[in-house]
Formats: C-alpha cells, sequence, structure tokens
C-alpha cells in the first residue's frame, strides 16, 4: 500500500464498488488514479483484476456478500437487488469497511464514470484540517474517518430516514442532497462545498462546470458555449473560447461525464493527452 511515502501528508482512502463488467474507460480512470500516487482506491468487485497500479488494491466481492455485510451493519435485512442501488449504501463504507480502512485518515466514496485530475491541488492539507466532509456530491465525496462521522447517516435530518432508505428497492439520493446533505447541515458538521470538477449533464448535449461555492445564488464557475475537457498528464482542464474569442483553460479537479462514449482506448492509452467532448474521447 505504500503508507511511507504518504506519511507526511493526510491519508485518504477512496472506495469503489462495481458489480459486473467494467466500463470501456476503466483504464483511463485506472490511468487517473495512478498519477495520485498519494491517494489510495479501494476497488471491491466481482471482477478479476491484475496489473494495477499499488494505490488501486482489489477485493473480491459479490452483490450478494455485500448486502450481507450492509445488513449486518444496520441490524436488518436490506434491500440491494441491483448494483445501481449501490449509490444509496456509499454512506455506509466507512463502517462496512473499516477494517480496509482503519489505517487512513479520511475515507471516501466514487464512481467510475469519471477521470481525476491532479486531486490534491484542490484537497489541500489544510482543507483536511479543517472540514469533516470535503464535497457533497456523490461521484466524490470525503469524510474524516472516525466514529461519530461513519455513523452520520443515522443522524436526524435526512428527507427519508436512514431505515427506510435502506429498506427500499430504488435509489433514494441518499448519498447526496436528500440524506447527507441535509444530515451534515442541520448536524453542524463542517463541510468543505466547493468541488471545482467539469460535470456533465446526461440530458444535455454541452458540458459544464459545476461549482458548489455559489455567490448570490449563482454558480461561481463560469461555462462557455464553445468548450471542451482535457486530461493531460494527471491533471484536467477547461479548455474555451471566451466572450472575445481568446483562448482560456483553467485546471479542474476531474472531469465527470455521466454518460458512454466510444472511445479509443488504444490510442487515448498511449497518448500523453486526450479530450473529451460532449460525443467522444479524441487522442
Amino acid at each position: 500500500m505504500g503508507m511511507e511515502k504518504k506519511a507526511a501528508l493526510t491519508s485518504i482512502g477512496v472506495v469503489v464498488c462495481y458489480m459486473g463488467k467494467l466500463p470501456e474507460w476503466f483504464p483511463l480512470w485506472v490511468r487517473s488514479c495512478c498519477e495520485n500516487a498519494t491517494i489510495d482506491f479501494l476497488l471491491y468487485t466481482d471482477q478479476e483484476l491484475e496489473g494495477l497500479p499499488d494505490n488501486i488494491i482489489t477485493h473480491r466481492m459479490t452483490l450478494n456478500r455485500l448486502q450481507k455485510r450492509f445488513s449486518q451493519i444496520l441490524g436488518f435485512a436490506c434491500s440491494l437487488e441491483a448494483p445501481y442501488k449501490l449509490c444509496d449504501y456509499k454512506v455506509l463504507y466507512g463502517e462496512a469497511f473499516q477494517e480496509d480502512l482503519k489505517d487512513y485518515d479520511f475515507w471516501g466514496h466514487c464512481d467510475l464514470d469519471m477521470v481525476f485530475g491532479d486531486l490534491r491541488k484542490f484537497i489541500t492539507e489544510d482543507i483536511l484540517k479543517t472540514y469533516d466532509r470535503i464535497f457533497e456530491v456523490g461521484h466524490l465525496s470525503l469524510y474524516r474517518n472516525c466514529s461519530r462521522i461513519n455513523r452520520l447517516y443515522r443522524e436526524e435530518g435526512a428527507l427519508f430516514p436512514w431505515h427506510k432508505v435502506f429498506r427500499e428497492k430504488n435509489y433514494c439520493g441518499f448519498d447526496e442532497h436528500t440524506g447527507m446533505t441535509r444530515i451534515c447541515e442541520i448536524n453542524q458538521v463542517r463541510t468543505y462545498r466547493k468541488v471545482v470538477c467539469a460535470d456533465i449533464d446526461p440530458h444535455y448535449r454541452a458540458f459544464y462546470m459545476m461549482d458548489e461555492d455559489s455567490v448570490n445564488g449563482e454558480m461561481a464557475v463560469k461555462n462557455y458555449t464553445h468548450q471542451i475537457f482535457v486530461w493531460d498528464q494527471g491533471k484536467t482542464w477547461q479548455i474555451c473560447l471566451d466572450e472575445s474569442g481568446r483562448l482560456q483553460q483553467r485546471e479542474v479537479s476531474y472531469i465527470h461525464f455521466m454518460r458512454k462514449f466510444p472511445v479509443s482506448m488504444e490510442t487515448c492509452l498511449t497518448q500523453r493527452r486526450y479530450c473529451i467532448t460532449y460525443k467522444e474521447f479524441i487522442p
């Protein structure tokens, strides 16, 4: 796991649970994890995987075994009939995988439909020392690894109480706005909300930038009619034409694409950079 090289930094272990065939762009996700060598990614999957970088730690797990583990934590038989329901269970990872996470200062959860930039540039040591929850989105959130924070999902404040969410077969958004965000607000959990990332709404053709640090009710990040996003040797960028027609670029923490793209995988993996447009990956 290489904990020695991370001794000077607050340690972070990010959990992913993914059942079934891995997406076509999985090697690009792996490559972006590799560039974030001071963060570990714990991948629980029913797939056989080899040749991954040292900071991706795999655990063989089936959906049925996950259901049994979650039920044991919750104290009742929970509902987990389909992998998509796992989104609600992200908030349990701190308890459910505590044996694997015990050596980390923070644990988190993320998705696979994303590529990371330089995460430590956006999740600084000052932020990690000051806040107990970092970001409020399902595709990447971090929690301080302590008993109170690991059991936050049981506190008052959620739109749907936890014991009902985990008996419901449909996704309830408990990892985000209906659950943990409301719980953290009501219980005054120190939360860092400013997530500067490229988030792609699958219902629209255009990409847009998402930044939770809003000003007067408006998003602080500016979007442009003509913009693309680029992964370049471990960094992710917004590149656009501004109102004057000048080329501008801004570094972002990651790109979350939430849709299926055709991927020139071999070409993308051998190039130092590639673009992600609204319809494809371009070497």
